[in-house]
């Protein structure tokens, strides 16, 4: 009875609420941790690691981030549930080889829901927003860095937090605004062997930390 009770009281600032969908893309920048591992020989995969454990870092990667959002405002607080394709190495050089060819190649299909709070001034609508980011990664390799398997040993979900702003302009009957998010990696992502380019095998011993920035432009919305 009580959450009957509850959801009737919600029902009407529902029904009266702005609902609005928005085209989320943008360049992104990701990079990771630093992350523990061992090198090992990879064509012996089965063979026990090469000396002891080292540190190795990835360099930062620039992709690319595109999605689909439904918004609900029942006020100046609302929330917003989105579907994004996120890559974290787009760019190519001149030659057509990655931008950096030691950088993290991969990506993620996620699921955002974000809490938000906005304000109206005057054609302008600022929104700060913040809330859970849940990943599944649908590729991690290219021609360049190689994950062995990456799909059987890899933990193909992984959490993120992401938090931002944006500012939205409506004119002529468009809306179109400049938005800046962050994502911080809570989980990880677990792939385990990496062969560089340059022939450094890697077997990482823990997960490692995925954070990307996000410079968005967003189409739509409220």
């Amino acid at each position: 009875m009580r959450v009957l009770a509850a959801l009737l009281l919600v029902l009407p600032a529902f029904a009266h609420a702005q609902i609005g969908v928005d085209i989320t893309f943008g360049p992104t920048v990701s990079w990771t941790e630093d992350v523990s591992g061992f090198q090992f020989d990879p064509e012996d995969p089965d063979q026990a690691p090469i000396g002891d454990p080292q540190t190795f870092s990835t360099p930062a990667s620039i992709g690319f981030e595109a999605g689909l959002g439904v918004i609900v405002m029942p006020g100046p607080v609302g929330v917003r549930a989105g579907v994004h394709f996120l890559n974290t190495s787009a760019v190519l050089d001149e030659e057509g080889n990655r931008f950096n060819r030691q950088s993290l190649d991969a990506s993620f299909v996620t699921l955002q829901l974000d809490l938000r709070a906005g304000k109206a001034l005057g054609p302008l609508h600022a929104y700060v927003f913040g809330g859970p980011e849940f990943r599944y990664l649908v590729d991690l390799s290219d021609e360049d860095v190689t994950f062995v398997s990456a799909r059987q040993e890899a933990s193909l979900i992984s959490t993120a937090a992401t938090f931002g702003a944006g500012l939205t302009l409506n004119a002529f009957g468009t809306k179109l605004g400049p938005k800046v998010s962050y994502s911080l990696d809570l989980t990880g992502v677990e792939g385990r062997d990496l062969v560089l380019d340059d022939g450094t095998a890697v077997r990482f011993d823990e997960a490692y930390s995925l954070d990307t920035l996000l410079f968005g432009i967003v189409l739509g919305g409220r």
